[in-house]
């Protein structure tokens, strides 16, 4: 080859190189535009994706394990065969009871497990990557469940919590954060929703798993009546054991790995074949201007090899990621400060304690209310003129009248309390038990999967599950204490209820005035607001101007540039 044919091949290869910095360039500014316009609805981008949402279903089927398997305990305590065998033989009220300190133990050691498995969530899934952190739930869930069918004694039992609660701490800060990154962003709050409504999270609300544990332990009751029948409560584990493996086989052919974390990798041939895996229908023009939001949202191309190793936690309480990391902890939190351990993971010791006489009947009304609340979230928080805030400030609000009523109702009669005093608390806490999952614990988790930034977003999301877990379990391990009588140096029903009214308060007044709405919002968005400081109040009616990220763009035009220059000195 001769000297000019060279010449004629580099100026065709810095040609070809100009070319692609050009088309690069702009896909980033159709991507920046994108995440500009408004969404489309729902029914038609379901319509249109239907792959992404199938991707989006086998995650949520994690949720239908956890919220089944992890919460089955708080059914089996209404079971007179798991008392018996438990309780070794304690009894209260004329019935068999696992005692209360061996409740408290149960979730003392399930307390450290469950912060174990939110802290260790972020550098697993950034490590590892989310699909994994995935399967590998599923595997510890069914080696958990297994300890509970074979255990014949409360020490065995408490192994089989502590391996449940921290399969439930990753759980919780990783299907949010995967539901997050994959869904489209005009169904990212419905399917976060979703996933609440399916599980239980944080041992904080009830759902759709913890209503087919009471029904199941119902069931079991029924058929098989005799306290030393041990099928009763062994019945209900069974079937959480044969649910995750069918899960599994659904999991393998559908979950595919998150796209931003392949990018953040530098695994970007294989993000572009996620993506057509989730798009099937899509044009390959299509599927890069996804790639492309996925990119202009995560930040200069130079820098994603190094964003997952130059990021750690201490990231996160800095400059506007602070700000964001309390948005991602406060709303969950709330639940556990306002009384959701009344209305919740305890709602049927309490029931015991309020002259019900059907603690597991009462459970499934209280149940019942919570799935609603969740229907209501799934269904209300994609409209702009509801939005998150507005039903997680409806819910705040609803928490708190029913710790007054509890709290009021239990003062004012005397002990032992009345069947029709136990109705009351009961309508009360209904109002609770509706109000807390539509608010602090459906909305609440939405704010976790949304708050972050793409960078920090695993770790971010650590954060916030971690704060609500460790107040959650603590609360656990002592209301059982706090609702002992005064005379027995507890605050009893109605103290206890005054005592989380006090912090209802607090948390309106915190959420109303530092708490944004990202109702609508593309994670670019909802970067541009916060790198503006726009205050909470206002997120809502802030329009956006796109001009965060341009220094991508910048990037992208100097890496032009500096082709045009080789080009001209060659």
């Amino acid at each position: 080859m001769d000297k000019k044919d060279i010449q004629t091949a580099q100026t065709q290869t810095v040609d070809h190189v100009i070319d692609d910095n050009k088309q690069h360039v702009a896909e980033l500014e159709i991507a920046q535009k994108a995440t500009l316009q408004d969404a489309k609805s729902i029914r038609k981008t379901f319509q249109e994706d239907k792959k992404v949402f199938a991707v989006v279903a086998a995650a949520l089927a994690s949720a239908l394990i956890l919220g089944t398997d992890s919460t089955a305990v708080t059914a089996l305590v209404g079971s007179q065969s798991f008392c018996y065998v438990m309780g070794q033989g304690y009894m209260s009220g004329g019935k068999y009871a696992v005692k209360p300190k061996t409740v408290s133990t149960w979730n003392a050691v399930a307390a450290p497990a469950q912060v174990l498995g939110q802290f260790s969530m972020g550098p697993i899934a950034d490590y590892f990557g989310r699909r994994t952190v995935i399967f590998f739930n599923l595997a510890v869930m069914i080696i958990g469940v297994i300890v509970e069918f074979v255990a014949t004694n409360w020490k065995v039992f408490a192994v089989a919590r502590f391996l449940l609660a921290f399969v439930s701490g990753l759980t919780q800060a990783t299907a949010p954060l995967y539901i997050g990154e994959l869904a489209p962003r005009n169904a990212r709050g419905m399917m976060i929703s979703l996933f609440i409504f399916i599980c239980e999270c944080s041992y904080s609300t009830s759902s759709i798993g913890d209503l087919i544990s009471v029904v199941l332990c119902y069931v079991g009751q029924q058929v098989w009546p005799e306290a030393s029948n041990k099928w009763a409560y062994r019945m209900p584990l069974l079937v959480c054991v044969c649910l995750p493996v069918v899960v599994l086989a659904v999991q393998v052919w559908l979950l595919c790995e998150s796209p931003a974390w392949l990018i953040m990798q530098g695994k970007n041939t294989k993000a572009k074949k996620v993506i057509r895996f989730m798009y099937p229908t899509r044009t390959e023009e299509d599927v890069e201007l996804i790639y492309a939001e996925y990119e202009y949202t995560l930040g200069q191309e130079a820098e994603k090899k190094q964003l997952m190793k130059q990021s750690s936690f201490l990231d996160c309480f800095k400059g506007t990621d602070l700000r964001r990391t309390f948005c991602a902890f406060f709303p969950p939190l709330t639940a556990s400060l306002a009384g959701n351990v009344i209305t919740g993971p305890q709602k049927t010791y309490f029931f015991t304690l309020a002259g019900q006489s059907n603690s597991l009947e009462s459970t499934c009304i209280a149940i019942s209310l919570q799935i609603l609340a969740i229907m209501t979230v799934f269904c209300l928080n994609e409209f702009k003129s509801i939005g998150r805030r507005r039903l997680l400030m409806t819910g705040q609000a609803g928490l708190l009248i029913s710790m007054i009523g509890i709290g009021v109702t239990g003062l004012a009669m005397p002990l032992p309390y009345t069947l029709t005093t136990g109705h009351i608390m009961l309508a009360f806490l209904c109002i609770g038990s509706f109000s807390s999952t539509l608010g602090p614990n459906a909305c609440g988790w939405i704010y976790i999967g949304e708050s972050g930034s793409m960078r920090l977003r695993a770790k971010t999301a650590t954060i916030g599950a971690l704060g609500n877990g460790i107040l959650g379990v603590t609360y656990n391990v002592a209301i059982p204490y706090m609702l002992e009588t005064p005379s027995q140096r507890g605050l009893g029903v109605g103290g206890s209820a005054m005592y989380f009214a006090a912090f209802g308060v607090l948390t309106l007044l915190v959420t109303y005035f530092f708490i944004p709405d990202y109702t609508g919002r593309s994670y670019a968005q909802i970067d541009e607001l916060f790198s503006r400081r726009v205050p909470a109040r206002k997120f809502r009616r802030t329009v956006c101007t796109g001009n965060y990220g341009r220094d991508i763009l910048h990037h992208g035009g100097a890496g032009e540039a500096g082709v045009d220059a080789e080009a001209k000195a060659g």
